[in-house]
Order: C-alpha cells, then sequence, then structure tokens
C-alpha cells in the first residue's frame, strides 16, 4: 500500500461539486492506514501531526492529513 499526503480547503469549493472532508477522511479506512492531521498555518513552520479525532477542531479549515499504510 501506499503513503498519502494530503492538503484539505473546507470551504473553497469541495462541497460545492458534492464533496466533504470527511469523505476525503473516509476514503483513508482507519483499519488500513493510520490518519493523522495537523492545522495548515500561513507560515512555513513546525507543524504537530496527531491522530485523528485528538484534534477535531482541525477539520473546519484548511488542514493537513497524512495517511500512513498500516503493513
Amino acid at each position: 500500500m501506499t503513503d498519502f499526503f494530503v492538503e484539505v480547503h473546507v470551504g473553497y469549493g469541495l462541497e460545492h461539486l458534492g464533496g466533504s472532508a470527511q469523505q476525503v477522511l473516509d476514503h483513508f479506512d482507519p483499519a488500513c492506514y493510520t490518519r493523522l492531521v495537523s492545522r495548515a498555518g500561513s507560515e512555513l513552520e513546525h507543524y504537530e501531526l496527531l491522530e485523528l479525532g485528538r484534534q477535531p477542531d482541525v477539520l473546519a479549515d484548511r488542514f493537513y492529513l497524512l495517511a500512513l499504510a498500516r503493513s
């Protein structure tokens, strides 16, 4: 399996095309992937990646998703 890094933009067109941040997350089955998320900032800085569910507010705006394939 492959690892993925996805930048998700909430409220910038994804929803107008019938999608959602939740649909993006659901694409990466937690049985197959470890899903880590981080709030996206405007400056290049250190980002803290935490397992999905430990940062619920991060999904309300632009965020990064790292989906690591489980072996």
